[in-house]
Order: structure tokens, then sequence, then C-alpha cells
């Protein structure tokens, strides 16, 4: 198989010395790269692929949040903001309009409860736009206009759609099933997917309707990605079949939420590891997908498994996947294509990686 490209990605907090104190990520060829990283939140992509977006925070308990951004050209890191926060736990999102980024933040007050801040690309004085997301979930209409979130703490199990320009004209509504997850809303901010502990749904953000259950969890369920992608209304899912011990293969397809109609997208190897879970992401227009897969159980300890994970992209134009960087560690809490699918991003145990996808 041919191997993926690496690519050098530190993302320097102050403070931090290039190459000090990090791990190595090597590649089945030999090729080695490195990364630095002080990342505790989920971050974003910038729409045209050449920044991203990411907190940092120093200390526990009530610390200083700040909003950086990193361009992926030059390794160049800026300081957009910074406000007083509970060490509790953020996310970044962008949308079309490249003036803005938008960040989820834990009130200092240990309340649990989390703000919504819009902030200058060209950095400034972050505005608070909404001050009752329970998680630090959040999802945007494609302009950014609408957004969608989960209740706080007394109101775990309703989901919110509010305007982030009027934050009085929101919609309250019951999910269906407890502990809601945001997943992804449509283009126009019209409908939204959302996961619950009884399946995932799609729903309309008017509050009005049925909700139509998608896919509900089951022994042998498919995996579904945390990136939703949308042809028109329709939200299109990438999911896997869960492998069995008799099963070589991964199978991925794509989900028509609507019509229920698969699609095999293609096969990776399944690893060595079936009770250990992997990380699915597609590219934006739909032409590749890339699995992170566990492939050997590294060490056990009272703390918990560690794997050997491999990376593989799967594009329309290759007959076979790709197989990419090896790496000893845990998931992801960060696994996305940016916007053109030239990188993909991980971003693993407080260190940002990226791969070049050719």
């Amino acid at each position: 198989m041919r191997c993926i490209a690496g690519l050098l990605a530190p993302v320097l907090a102050a403070g931090t010395v290039l190459g000090a104190g990090c791990s190595s990520l090597t590649s089945p060829d030999g090729l080695k790269t490195r990364a630095v990283a002080r990342i505790q939140s989920r971050p974003a992509w910038s729409a045209d692929g050449l920044t991203i977006y990411y907190t940092d925070r120093v200390n526990g308990g009530i610390t200083v949040v700040s909003l950086h951004a990193l361009d992926v050209v030059s390794e160049d890191a800026r300081q957009l903001a910074a406000v007083n926060a509970l060490n509790h736990g953020e996310q970044v999102r962008t949308t079309s309009d490249p003036s803005v980024v938008f960040v989820s933040v834990a009130h200092p007050d240990w309340s649990l409860q989390l703000d919504l801040y819009g902030v200058p690309e060209a950095g400034g004085t972050p505005e608070r736009l909404l001050s009752n997301l329970g998680t630090p979930w959040f999802v945007l209409s494609g302009d950014g206009e609408r957004v969608a979130y989960q209740g706080s703490s007394f109101d775990s199990d309703s989901i919110y759609v509010a305007s982030t320009s009027q934050p009085a004209q929101q919609v309250k509504f019951p999910s269906v099933g407890r502990f809601p997850r945001v997943m992804s809303l449509s283009p126009s901010g019209d409908f939204l997917v959302y996961g619950s502990w009884s399946g995932v749904y799609l729903a309309p953000t008017s509050g009005s309707g049925t909700h139509r259950l998608i896919v509900s969890p089951s022994e042998g369920a498919p995996v579904i990605a945390p990136d939703v992608r949308w042809v028109g209304e329709a939200p299109h899912l990438l999911v896997s079949e869960a492998p069995t011990a008799s099963e070589d293969s991964i199978v991925v397809e794509d989900l028509d939420a609507v019509s229920g109609e698969r699609t095999v997208l293609g096969a990776v190897p399944r690893g060595r590891a079936p009770e250990a879970g992997w990380e699915l992401a597609r590219s934006r227009d739909g032409s590749a997908f890339a699995v992170w897969v566990p492939i050997e159980l590294v060490e056990e300890t009272f703390e918990g498994r560690i794997y050997r994970y491999r990376l593989y992209l799967k594009r329309q134009t290759d007959p076979r996947p790709l197989q990419g960087l090896e790496l000893v560690t845990g998931t992801p809490l960060w696994f996305e294509f940016s916007p053109d699918g030239s990188r993909i991003a991980l971003l693993l145990s407080g260190r940002l990686y990226l791969v070049t996808t050719g």
C-alpha cells in the first residue's frame, strides 16, 4: 500500500519549546514527524482550510481560556481573545463567514453552564451570544445565524435552537431519549440531526412534527461519524458496520437519512483489536473518507488499555485504501478533513497532528 505523507504541524502556546517533550508519529515507510500542542478543546478549520482555531488554558479550576488561530502553512499562532472561565471544556466552530469564530466557554461560577461567544477573527473583545448551554457541544447553520445546543443540567433532555443575532428568538423541544447530543444543523438551519441514548434523529428546528428515527443503537449498530454531510436538506451519515470476529474488513457506507438508502464507499482492514472503537471522517465533497483503526493492544493497566492505531485513507479514485500513519495512543478528540480535503487533523492527548492526503 502507498503511504500518506506526514506534515509537521506544531501548535505553540506561550512558553512552549518546539520539539521539547513531544511524541513521535511514525508511518510504515519510516517517515517521522513531530507535533507539540496544549489543546483540550475541539478545534475548528477555517472555511479556506488555511487556519485552525483552538483554545488553550493554563491551570485547573478558574483560569484564563484563550482562543488561538494557527496558520497551518507558516505554523505561526496568534491569540484572538481570552476570558476568565472554569476549566471545564470548550468547543470551537466556524461558518462561511470568515470574520467570526464561535466558541463555548464554561461560566467561572462552578455552575457547569456555558456561554457561547462570537470572537472577531482579527482579534478583539469576545461578544457573549448565549448563556445557557449545558455542554460544550453546539452546532451552527451554514451562515452562523442559527445555533443548536443541549439545555443546562436542570434541563439536560431539552434541545434549544436560537438565533445568534437575536438570542431571545429561540425554540425549545424535548429530545427523543435522554442526554441528547446535537450533531449537525442543515445549511439553512431548518433541520437538526442529534443523537441520544435511544438513537439518532432528524428533527425540524421549528419544534413541530414528529422526530424521525435514523439509527437506533443495538448490538452491531453502525458507528456514526461526528460530522454530517448535507445534500440539500437531506443529511447523509458516514456509517460502518461493527465487525465480528470472523470479518476481516470494516465496510464504510453512506446512509441517506431521509430515504434510508445505503451506498458502499469502500472497506478497510479491521485490525486486531475489535473491542476498541474506531473513528470515521469524510471530506466535505464526499470524495474521500478516513478511518482511525486500532490494530494492536499494546498495554493493559489498571487505568485502561493502550492501543496502536493506524490511519487509512480511501478516495474514490483509489481502488484500495492508502495505509497511513501509526501511533500508540487513544482515540482522537478531533478527527476531521480540511474543507478542501488536502489535510486530515487529529487531536490526540492534547497534541495536534496534520496529515496530507495527496
